[in-house]
């Protein structure tokens, strides 16, 4: 079919009837072959003046409308909405004007009989041709589309895939004999830690709301609950050894980590609550000075790489120094590598004859915290080496070699090194004055001393005030309570008071210039301490930097995955809540580490916030023939999930096959209609 124009003259309207202008009028028409074999042109439509599509491709593309319309009934869902309106106003006239079937001249001609029987063997062989190249075509009532129940997919898929190449399905299902539904709850409740960290009755409600890990797995998310959730972290504690066993040489074996250096610390999370007779909560030095709470401390064991090596609870009140040897204790002092020194080397028999495996002695990587001759001696005579941070209060030394110098790690301050020898110890010790350390410590010197001078001079005006406080048992207490606040303050002060009885008349205070003076040259040292024979003290410094990865993986627990503070009322409770966190910590980890080695550097957090864009929608229909069309897609992912979905050597999304129909009346089914 095309569109004829004719152009005829008339006058500008009724009043003005002095000049004629021209005009253009329009038909839908068709060619065809008559009964004697001649080409026949015939008008099929008029279309009047068409101004709204006053360019021949707007022309050109209502005539393709209009004429996939009356072949074949179906309109296009890529059509804008004017030509949409206009294209299906002009077949609806077209309609009204075909004569009804056994009235009128139509069903007579012979030419518009073979014209009819011509074009529905034509629809006939192109729908069969489209059937079989996409397997059905629906055609949809544009303004009727609408997108329903969208779910964040792109963290969950990412979690799933790590979980995946962990082989984490694989060992609950074959080493641990789980059902696979118990393990398909398992790791849903794994990978909605990893990606929103929530208790288990606000994670039920986030994956009913919001995720769409549950259709990863298939399960129906009204069958998730807290009581579920529960279980199954309680279920996943009681493994949790095995598991982490199977996950650290899973892992390691892949990626053929360097496990010789491994790095040591202790952390601690309060919890909210009394926990009356806790064998874990206990009162403690808590770092986020927290000391009104209970607490209990988390002691990990980390390759160089971020990677976990192994990680043991302990009571709140437990000391860093009494974690060593239970924790270390339970890894090989040696460990297969490339060698390096004929010290570092040992000999493993392998069974059955051979030649022996050659194994490097472990490096364990700590800080002063667990620093005591007791700890250093189990080290030594088991095998291991170390390198830690010593106490340096009275340390008296001779410095040997000359000065290394370098820069921080962020390129930021100088570092000088040098060899010392300490009286009565035999290991290497490297003394590092830092100068961004300096600025560090000289800054908390200055506002603890402006801390505690504020409190001198408060006590001093509530001596000289009227109704202050004078009584000299209270006046003690309160400068007690000052030296309390501000831990390690008092030694750098001469105070003294002026008594008349029980009553303090007087008070003066000073600064002792030969404290301060000694505490001004430690600032910025500290020593290192290895038994390792190494050339230089640079290597000895580089090697101990490392321990900023375990400080990184707990940061990790504490802000991304919400390990604190724990609400869990019983001990089984709150030990799950942790092994539940390290167990979402493993995916962490290794997307980390595969995404380093592949160039890419973000935060988990970012990761998470990159990858929530991609969700998967509904998008429900009416179709031309009255049906409910409904289709579940997910998004494709922006450019920025791209790079780390290829990174990560995984797919665009999880496959979504979800295609329903229905109608009003008998409701959807699985397919198309007929």
């Amino acid at each position: 079919m095309h569109i004829k124009r004719n152009k005829g003259w008339r006058f500008p309207s009724d009043t003005d009837r002095t000049v004629k202008v021209p005009y253009y009028k329009y038909w839908l028409c068709e060619k065809f072959k008559g009964a004697n074999g001649k080409t026949v042109y015939t008008s099929v439509l008029w279309l009047g003046e068409l101004e709204d599509f006053p360019e021949k491709s707007d022309r050109d593309a209502l005539c393709a409308a209009l004429t996939q319309l009356i072949r074949t009934g179906q309109g296009q869902l890529d059509w804008d909405e004017h030509l949409h309106d206009r294209a299906y106003g002009f077949y609806e006239e077209w309609c009204r004007q075909q004569p009804v079937e056994g009235e009128g001249p139509g069903d007579t001609d012979p030419a518009l009989e073979r014209r009819r029987e011509a074009t529905k063997e034509a629809i006939r062989k192109r729908e069969e041709a489209e059937k079989a190249k996409t397997g059905h075509i629906v055609h949809l009532k544009l303004k009727s589309i609408v997108p329903l129940q969208p779910r964040n997919v792109g963290a969950e898929y990412i979690c799933k895939q790590m979980l995946d190449y962990m082989r984490l399905p694989e060992f609950l299902r074959g080493e641990l004999g789980w059902r696979p539904k118990d393990v398909d709850i398992a790791l849903l409740q794994i990978i909605s830690r990893a990606v929103k960290p929530l208790s288990e009755y606000a994670t039920a409600k986030f994956v009913k709301r919001e995720s769409a890990v549950c259709e990863m797995f298939g399960i129906a998310p009204e069958s998730v609950n807290k009581d579920k959730l529960y279980r199954s972290a309680l279920r996943l504690s009681e493994h949790y050894e095995e598991i982490e066993d199977f996950l650290h040489e899973s892992v390691c074996n892949m990626f053929e980590a360097d496990e010789r250096i491994v790095v040591m610390d202790l952390t601690n999370m309060h919890v909210e609550g009394r926990y009356d007779g806790s064998g874990y909560f206990k009162y403690g030095r808590n770092k986020q000075k927290r000391d009104d709470c209970k607490m209990i401390g988390l002691a990990a064991v980390v390759t160089k790489d971020g990677l976990l090596t192994r990680t043991k609870v302990f009571s709140g009140n437990t000391s860093d120094m009494t974690t060593l040897q239970d924790v270390i204790g339970s890894l090989s002092p040696t460990c297969p590598g490339e060698l390096t020194k004929a010290k570092d080397v040992a000999e493993s028999p392998v069974k059955g004859g051979g030649d022996p495996v050659r194994m490097r002695r472990r490096v364990v990587v700590m800080d002063s915290g667990f620093c005591s001759e007791e700890n250093l001696g189990w080290l030594k005579g088991n095998g291991y080496d170390y390198i830690t941070i010593m106490r340096s209060a009275g340390l008296k030394y001779e410095e040997k070699g000359e000065i290394c110098r370098t820069r921080d790690t962020d390129d930021t301050y100088d570092i000088e090194m040098v060899e010392v020898s300490v009286k009565g110890i035999a290991d290497r010790v490297v003394m590092v004055k830092s100068d961004g350390k300096t600025l560090k410590e000289r800054s908390m010197d200055d506002r603890l001393l402006e801390k505690y001078e504020q409190g001198l001079d408060a006590v001093k005006e509530g001596i000289s005030r009227k109704h202050g406080t004078k009584n000299r048992d209270k006046v003690q207490a309160r400068l007690g309570r000052l030296n309390e606040k501000c831990r390690g303050a008092a030694r750098f002060y001469d105070v003294t008071f002026e008594y008349d009885g029980d009553r303090t008349v007087g008070m003066e205070w000073s600064r002792n210039a030969e404290a301060l003076e000694k505490r001004s040259r430690s600032h910025g040292r500290y020593f290192m301490r290895t038994s390792m024979d190494v050339k230089g003290p640079k290597t000895v410094w580089d090697t101990y930097n490392t321990v900023r990865i375990v400080e990184e993986a707990f940061k990790t627990l504490k802000l991304d995955l919400n390990i604190r503070p724990i609400c869990h009322k019983k001990d089984k409770g709150a030990i799950a809540h942790l092994h539940l966190a390290l167990l979402a910590y493993w995916v962490v980890s290794v997307t980390m580490y595969k995404l380093k080695r592949a160039g890419v550097k973000c935060r988990w957090s970012e990761i998470v916030g990159i990858a929530s864009v991609q969700q998967r929608v509904t998008f429900s229909a009416e179709t031309d023939k009255g049906k409910t069309f409904r289709i579940r897609k997910n998004s494709v992912p922006e450019e920025e999930l791209r790079k780390i979905q290829e990174a990560l050597g995984i797919g665009s999304g999880p496959s979504c096959k979800f295609t329903k129909w229905g109608n009003p009346n008998t409701g959807p089914t699985e397919k198309p209609p007929s």
